[in-house]
């Protein structure tokens, strides 16, 4: 059996996990699902001193205190920046690495760099002040069920400016690990197809998911079934 670690994506929580987590614990796999500081059940810490570097110590935190070594370690949109940087800082701690339409960062380079020009619009119109940015609405997501919507945007919370426009640390060498990326195909954000060619490019073991931008709300039991193979 497989032990898991799921990061979370921007505005959201190691809740949003809680559908795949189900279905792989059923299958006796260990499965974790950290909260970036200020997200989630975490969100009364949120402040504005909070940057990718808080979220990086988030995780390498998390796996040393829980002792976790040969973990299939899963990031999901934004977190991609985060889980490299732990991966980088901890070779060790890896198995194996998936990318589910997760940014790959390059040196010296933001999530706001590499998320494109359709991105930095709607993160101007979503900006409450000089460090604060509201979330999208659920469709944003291509979340449209009702009561996957109304569970969906309850739990959503503000995010940390810092966070988006923080360069990554150092060089990510994607070569040193055994990485997966895994694409939803029906998914609206333009810059995670190029992510997905780019990993195509760099001959990483590389899926397809018939699925919206979160398959963990909307395709669970198919995201489920994936990740399974991929850590077996």
């Amino acid at each position: 059996m497989a032990t898991y670690i799921f990061v979370h994506g921007a505005f959201q929580g190691g809740w949003v996990w809680g559908k795949v987590a189900s279905i792989l614990r059923w299958e006796k796999h260990q499965v974790y699902t950290p909260t970036l500081t200020g997200c989630g059940d975490r969100s009364h810490l949120l402040n504005e001193s909070i940057d990718l570097h808080t979220y990086i110590k988030d995780i390498t935190n998390f796996l040393h205190c829980e002792n976790l070594n040969g973990v299939v370690l899963v990031s999901h949109g934004y977190s991609g920046m985060v889980t490299s940087a732990v991966v980088q800082a901890m070779p060790h701690v890896a198995r194996k690495v998936v990318y589910l339409d997760a940014a790959v960062p390059e040196q010296g380079k933001s999530f706001l760099d590499l998320a494109g020009d359709g991105f930095r619009h709607v993160l101007g119109i979503h900006r409450l002040n000089d460090w604060l940015v509201k979330p999208w609405p659920a469709v944003s997501f291509g979340i449209s069920r009702a009561t996957d919507k109304q569970w969906f945007e309850s739990r959503l919370v503000n995010f940390p400016l810092a966070a988006f426009t923080t360069p990554f640390p150092g060089r990510f060498d994607g070569s040193l690990f055994d990485i997966s990326f895994i694409h939803c195909q029906n998914g609206s954000n333009g810059s995670a197809g190029i992510t997905a060619d780019d990993a195509k490019h760099r001959g990483w073991a590389y899926h397809e998911l018939e699925s919206g931008p979160l398959p963990m709300v909307t395709t669970p039991q198919e995201l489920a079934d994936l990740l399974a193979a991929i850590g077996s």
